[in-house]
């Protein structure tokens, strides 16, 4: 099975923990016909989500939303995923979540616990929230966004993972991923709005990317109603005495519907299964090569091992032959005696040797034949779950 790290960054409140819920009910409508799972692998992952699901269809069954009453993260949390083809387990994806303030107030946890993860992550993803940047309408409001969305500071921490992702030298993805979008995804001015929007805030971040990492690096748009039964009943500024606005948003439940319905959070896991199996699938068919290379240098050492065997075995009996043919000089009789003991000491020791080294042999020739055989069947797992994959076409992603 193979474990992948998966980067989120986002201020609070930005819905981290609500997206990986979103995430799980969407990819689970996508494989409902298939042989293909994927679930929590753990049991601290399915307790935190099920208790967040919990409160979520709490506000829902009151027919009101709104993401700042929901309960924040104090702590970091690792949030585990599993992907399996039947019942082989193919990938684990891991997704830390943390308090967003910590990228602000406490730097020394940010850069102990989240920053190894991030870097370690070939996919990253930007929550970022649909309402803030839609419902701004006067350049006070606007002015406020990058501070609310903390993009100077989220900046910064993209930068140092393109910087590794430049020395990693595969292929990665930065997705950008506007949630709460209910509102704006069934009117195609407000959702080209909505994507253009997100591309003018984070421009410097793109274009950054694109200058560092060039064709190794695959950008995307990935929108997601996290509900889905929601619409937008009033967001609300308020200034405060220094004239800077905070921003909320109270949501209404669809009456005709009112139960979690999220959608296109399918399309992230489509963008994290393409990114991970296409360089999976080139490693692993060169894993595969080198064990079968591993295979034939396992043979060639055990034919090498017994040539020589054999030859230590004739060269004890030629010694055995000279002696006798020595005559009955007893001189040269002695002479030959202490040879051919000399000689027979030599070839224990170099069977002693060979006995060793065949035994090495014979192990690394039956490992090389085990790894070649895991090889190729996570191989044909791999390629199954990514032809799937290819064959799905993204609802509302696209590259930018």
């Amino acid at each position: 099975m193979l474990n992948y790290n998966i980067g989120l960054v986002g201020p609070s409140r930005i819905g981290k923990s609500t997206l990986m819920i979103s995430i799980l009910d969407s990819v689970n409508e996508l494989f409902k016909t298939t042989k293909f799972v994927f679930e929590s692998c753990e049991d601290g992952t399915k307790t935190a989500l099920n208790l967040k699901k919990a409160e979520l269809i709490g506000s829902i069954n009151a027919k009101s939303f709104n993401a700042g009453s929901l309960v924040g993260d104090a702590n970091d949390r690792t949030y585990k995923f599993i992907l399996k083809n039947g019942d082989s387990e193919v990938l684990q994806l891991s997704f830390l979540d943390y308090p967003g303030g910590w990228i602000r107030d406490n730097l020394k946890k940010y850069n102990e616990i989240c920053k190894p993860h991030i870097r370690d992550s070939r996919v990253l993803l930007i929550p970022i929230d649909a309402t803030l940047i839609m419902e701004a309408y006067i350049p006070e409001h606007r002015i406020s966004i990058p501070n609310h969305l903390q993009i100077p500071d989220i900046q910064e921490i993209v930068s140092d993972w393109i910087k590794m992702q430049k020395v990693i030298n595969k292929n990665c993805s930065l997705v950008f991923a506007p949630v709460k979008c209910e509102s704006y995804l069934k009117d195609i001015a407000k959702e080209d709005e909505l994507k253009q929007n997100v591309i003018n805030y984070y421009k410097t971040i793109i274009d950054n990317a694109k200058t560092v990492l060039e064709n190794n690096v695959d950008i995307f748009y990935c929108p997601v109603e996290t509900l889905g039964c929601v619409d937008l009943k009033k967001p609300k500024w308020v200034k405060d005495d220094n004239g800077f606005y905070s921003f909320s948003a109270d949501f209404r439940v669809n009456s005709t519907n009112p139960k979690m319905n999220p959608k296109y959070a399918d399309d992230i896991l489509k963008i994290i299964v393409d990114t991970l199996c296409r360089n999976d699938e080139k490693e692993k068919t060169k894993n595969l090569k080198d064990n079968n290379d591993k295979v034939t240098d396992a043979k060639t050492n055990k034919n090498e091992v017994e040539q020589l065997k054999q030859r230590v075995i004739k060269q004890i009996s030629d010694c055995e032959k000279n002696i006798k043919d020595m005559g009955i000089i007893d001189k040269i009789i002695e002479f030959f005696t202490h040879s051919k003991q000399n000689a027979l000491e030599e070839a224990e020791n170099r069977a002693g040797n060979i006995e060793i080294e065949e035994e090495k042999n014979n192990k690394e020739y039956y490992e090389a034949l085990e790894k070649r055989n895991e090889a190729q069947i996570l191989l044909s797992e791999i390629v199954e779950i990514l032809d799937f994959i290819k064959h799905q076409k993204y609802e509302k992603s696209c590259k930018i």
